[in-house]
């Protein structure tokens, strides 16, 4: 139902991409309860199609629950929630409710922030591990493809870093 829902909603068919989603919401509780990622994701689509009808309220109602789900399972930072805050952020940004989008978007900060950190530490300890294999193995590296390809990740993952900074 859900896959189902995503592609009536890609076609605009939101009528018919909401009643699957509904029906995905209903399904996903029976089967993993109310407090559950999947249940969240579920209510996020159905605010994803709400305010592509330009139902923003309702909209921010679906993504209100989806986040308090998100929120009771894996706390305040979580990728998930974050994203679903920039949902609740742009359907506020549409009703032009600017006190409330601002303090969803001081809330987005912190948690984007939160990610950042993560990504800089993970980034150090790559550094780290790629200092030791330099060291270890000097003479092998630019005759290995797959050496290559890590600089090459490696250079992505600057590029990110600094677009998110």
């Amino acid at each position: 139902m859900n896959s189902l829902g995503t592609v009536n909603c890609d076609l605009d068919q939101y009528d018919e991409a909401e009643k699957n989603f509904c029906e995905s919401v209903a399904l996903y509780k029976k089967l993993n309860g109310d407090k559950h990622s999947s249940v969240a994701d579920k209510y996020n689509n159905l605010g994803i199609v709400k305010r592509k009808k330009g139902e923003f309220e309702k909209a921010i109602k679906h993504y209100e629950s989806a986040y308090q789900i998100k929120e009771q399972i894996f706390g305040e930072n979580n990728l998930g929630g974050a994203v679903i805050l920039q949902n609740i952020a742009i359907a506020h940004k549409k009703l032009k409710n600017m006190i409330k989008l601002s303090n969803i978007l001081k809330v987005h900060c912190k948690s984007k922030n939160y990610y950042v950190e993560i990504a800089v530490q993970s980034f150090v300890q790559l550094m780290i591990i790629w200092r030791e294999f330099i060291m270890k193995n000097s003479s092998l590296i630019w005759q290995s493809h797959s050496i290559q390809l890590l600089l090459k990740s490696i250079g992505t993952l600057i590029v990110q870093l600094i677009e998110i900074i």
